[in-house]
Parts: C-alpha cells; sequence; structure tokens
C-alpha cells in the first residue's frame, strides 16, 4: 500500500488565475474537503434508494504562520480579506502534476482571517476555513 507523506503541500492564492502569491513555506496544517449534495432520484417501483450528485460543496482549513514581511501571510490575507480569491493546492509542490498527485484549484471566499493571534512567547499562527466558491478543477499535468 502507498503511503505519503504530507510535509510537502502546497498553497498558492492571489487576485489573478494561476493563484501566484506561494504561502507553502507557511502552512502547518492543510485539509482539502470535496463532496456533493445527494439528490435523490428514487421512483415507483424502485426496491432501493437511488441517488445522483447535486451541487458540490468544498472547503478548505488552513493553518498558517503568521509573518507580516510583503507578499507573506498577514498582508496577503488582509488583500483578500472579503474577496473570492484564486486558490492552488497540491499534495506535493516539489512534484509535477500526475494522478498521484493532482494539483486543485479554483475561488475561495475569504470570509474571515485571524491577524492577531496568540499568547505571551506563542508563535503567531491563523487557523482559517474557506469555502470554495464554484467547483474546484482538477489538473494532473504540469508544475506546482
Amino acid at each position: 500500500m502507498a503511503q505519503g507523506l504530507t510535509n510537502k503541500v502546497g498553497f498558492k492564492v492571489g487576485t489573478t488565475s494561476p493563484a501566484s502569491i506561494d504561502l507553502s513555506a507557511y502552512v502547518t496544517s492543510f485539509t482539502l474537503t470535496r463532496s456533493v449534495d445527494s439528490l435523490e432520484t428514487t421512483a415507483m417501483g424502485d426496491t432501493g434508494r437511488r441517488y445522483v450528485a447535486g451541487l458540490q460543496t468544498n472547503s478548505i482549513t488552513v493553518e498558517l504562520i503568521n509573518d507580516d514581511a510583503a507578499s507573506a501571510v498577514l498582508q496577503t490575507m488582509n488583500t483578500l480579506f472579503a474577496t473570492n480569491a484564486y486558490f492552488k493546492c497540491a499534495l506535493d509542490s516539489a512534484s509535477s502534476g500526475s494522478a498521484a498527485n493532482p494539483f486543485y484549484s479554483g475561488l475561495m471566499l475569504v470570509d474571515s482571517i485571524t491577524p492577531i493571534n496568540g499568547a505571551v512567547g506563542d508563535l503567531g499562527t491563523q487557523s482559517l476555513t474557506f469555502q470554495v466558491s464554484g467547483a474546484i478543477t482538477v489538473a494532473t499535468t504540469g508544475s506546482f
């Protein structure tokens, strides 16, 4: 059984497509969740319930280390706040796209950020969840 280490996750965001601001170096945790609504199509005479896929409901949960340098976490997220931003993510940003390492991209609504977080002696972080706006595109070729 193939197993993968998730320490090379890539995450880019931006105001244009393709997303160009690489925040990968600040990611400490990343989850991409893809799901669809189940629409029931059961009809009279069926012996079991039937379903088809409906609309997608996708989300991204990411924990980032805060950094206030230009094009880093704080300035980037402050600029994207309250907008739909482009994103691109991959399990391994150092490898080319493939069936085992697809690149996911689309738009996400940046509806919350945490620019100040932590206690005395803590590393400042942001733990954020974004709703994907529309469908996710999956690419198995190219580079991150």
